[in-house]
């Protein structure tokens, strides 16, 4: 059976519509999280790591892939993006390159590069904050 390392937040709500269709798939979905609960109730692997511990938490999952190898890797919010990219570069799985973890994590930017590609993308403008904490917005906006 394909197993996927999924890495989410403490109570993310990405999580369990990832389990269910892991589980339609025939795909088992273990999941790598912060928190002091049982990471997910029922299901017998998990790990607890820390998102802000990235050395750390990248030994305690490759301790976990020695017994329990995955096929994936998948971060589900945009502070889980760059610990799945480490992860799944360390372990030779398919990944976007780390540039597109912290693009993805500004809309802004991300929008810029999707645009330039040549993706649809909505209309958009970039603004700029000034001291006062208010935007500038653009003259004929």
């Amino acid at each position: 059976m394909p197993r996927l390392l999924l890495i989410a937040p403490e109570a993310s709500y990405h999580t369990a519509p990832f389990q269910a269709s892991g589980r339609r798939l025939g795909i088992e979905v273990i999941v790598a999280s912060e928190g002091r609960l049982p990471v997910v109730p029922g299901q017998s692997v998990g790990l607890r790591v820390n998102f802000s511990d990235t050395s750390r938490s990248l030994r305690l999952i490759e301790a976990l892939y020695r017994e329990t190898p995955f096929d994936g890797v998948i971060g589900t919010d945009d502070g889980t993006l760059e610990l799945a990219t480490v992860v799944a570069t360390e372990f030779g799985l398919h990944t976007n390159p780390p540039s597109s973890t912290k693009i993805s994590r500004r809309k802004d930017r991300s929008r810029v590069v999707q645009r330039d590609f040549g993706l649809r993308t909505p209309w958009f403008v970039s603004t700029a904050v000034c001291d006062q904490g208010e935007p500038k917005v653009p003259s004929g906006v």
